[in-house]
């Protein structure tokens, strides 16, 4: 089962089935939690608990869910380099689409959460998976417009880890952005 199903195994308390592919999770027929891949394509699929059928939500959309990242998740630990290469990949991205036309689609990856009800009734989301690209497409949309409210940016971090680099994170994200002209930004913000 892995790292991962591990991970999930810790969210249920069941043995988790292998998982076969990136888009293909099944779950855990005991297991009354529901299980969500996302997948991001301009956006992200995301998976029901019982069928394959997705559906497609934007990055704006994953951000405004009510996400939170649990106890057992390792600290975000994304340096500068990584920051930088995610950055460098949008520039990329949207060269290409410049060059090429065409929907602006950039894939980030697969990120996988759990839902969980709290007291209130609401939908929360715990991160499983792709807490470390959450947390930087968080800055970088923060950054982008600093008016808008992002749910996980407003949760109390209590790893100086954390903390660290999601300062030295937001600053590096900050400078490259203002080294960009306003039709970069505009871009970048169609594309979340």
């Amino acid at each position: 089962n892995g790292i991962l199903g591990n991970a999930v195994s810790k969210l249920c308390g069941n043995t988790v089935p292998r998982f076969v592919a990136q888009t293909n999770w099944r779950k855990h027929k005991k297991c009354k939690n529901k299980i969500y891949c996302l997948n991001f394509l301009k956006g992200a699929e995301v998976m029901s608990n019982t069928t394959p059928n997705a559906t497609i939500k934007s990055i704006d959309d994953l951000l405004q869910m009510e996400l939170e990242i649990p106890n057992y998740q390792r600290p975000y630990k994304w340096t500068r380099k990584n920051v930088s290469e995610l950055l460098n990949d949008i520039d990329t991205a949207i060269a290409d689409n410049e060059l090429y036309g065409g929907d602006f689609q950039y894939r980030v990856g697969t990120v996988i959460l759990h839902r969980e009800v709290n007291k209130e009734g609401h939908d929360i989301y715990n991160i499983v998976d792709g807490q470390q690209r959450i947390i930087t497409l968080s800055l970088i949309k923060f950054a982008l417009n600093s008016d808008i409210q992002i749910p996980i940016l407003s949760q109390t971090f209590s790893s100086k880890e954390t903390i660290s680099h999601i300062q030295d994170n937001y600053a590096l994200i900050k400078d490259r952005l203002c080294a960009k002209d306003a039709e970069w930004r505009k871009r970048v913000i169609d594309a979340f």
